[in-house]
């Protein structure tokens, strides 16, 4: 609803600028020549590109964000497996020296000190 009044509000504003700046511009672009263009198209067609390539600088930014945050992800996915990999060594490790230390436990070795 606010970008609704929000539109609104800049089209009112846009119109007026329109019907006070009616003069006849020419403007010239790479040798073409363009006559009679009514000095509110002019400046509406330049908002117009600037709209467009902030908006294409802003989803280039965000693009790059995004690739950022899949490489960090992927990052952290490695890091979880090792982890679990490493907890599952741990475990068998503790087995194994649980199996040992019993085993030492009922067979001492006499000739030690």
């Amino acid at each position: 609803m606010f970008t609704l009044i929000l539109l609104v509000i800049l089209a009112l504003g846009f119109s007026y600028f329109a019907t006070e700046n009616t003069q006849l511009s020419t403007i010239t672009l790479a040798g073409y020549t363009l006559a009679q263009i009514p000095l509110y198209i002019l400046i509406g067609i330049t908002l117009l590109l600037g709209l467009s390539f902030s908006w294409l600088l802003s989803l280039l930014d965000s693009l790059s964000t995004s690739m950022k945050l899949r490489g960090k992800e992927h990052d952290i996915k490695d890091a979880k497996q090792i982890i679990h990999d490493l907890t599952k060594k741990v475990n068998h490790l503790e087995i194994e020296n649980a199996r040992l230390s019993e085993r030492t436990q009922r067979n001492p070795d006499r000739e030690s000190i």
